[in-house]
């Protein structure tokens, strides 16, 4: 097991920033907890901000999400409809203005603790960082990983190389 990577450049960025991204869809039962975790996790050692994606959701996810707002650095995007995960994903990464981005799930299937070492890899010089195929990172014998990422993943490994997994 491990993180794994593709490695291509070394990172120079004067002042990194971070987004973390949540898609969600009728979590509000979840996005709470999720949102409370990630800011109990510790802290990444760079300027960061959580993007809570709302994909057009039909309880009181966006509205719970909203209460984090102005007290941290939370901020909540609404779709008008459900787009699906996918789309979700991609408006997230379009509203990150970090330089780097992480993605998590709202159930918490991968816990925030993750991030730190996510980061530590990137900081390494890797573009991408994925623990997707980590079971050791996570207590879970389901990973699911959406179309969309998968796909991402191999346009970067078929422009930069194969993954690496360190």
């Amino acid at each position: 097991g491990g993180v794994g990577a593709v490695p291509v450049r070394e990172v120079r960025v004067s002042d990194p920033r971070l987004s973390i991204v949540i898609p969600a869809y009728n979590e509000a039962d979840n996005i709470a907890a999720c949102i409370q975790a990630v800011l109990a996790s510790d802290e990444p050692g760079l300027p960061w901000q959580l993007l809570v994606i709302d994909d057009g959701s039909t309880d009181r996810t966006a509205e719970i999400a909203a209460g984090f707002v102005g007290r941290y650095p939370v901020r909540v995007v609404r779709l008008t409809r459900n787009f699906g995960k996918e789309a979700a994903l991609l408006a997230g990464l379009a509203t990150a203005t970090g330089d780097a981005v992480v993605t998590i799930d709202a159930d918490l299937q991968h816990p925030p603790a993750v991030i730190l070492q996510m980061i530590e890899e990137w900081r390494r010089g890797f573009m991408v960082v994925d623990n997707s195929l980590t079971d050791s990172l996570y207590n879970s014998n389901r990973v699911l990983v959406s179309e969309t990422v998968m796909m991402m993943k191999e346009h970067i490994a078929d422009t930069y190389g194969p993954i690496r997994f360190t």
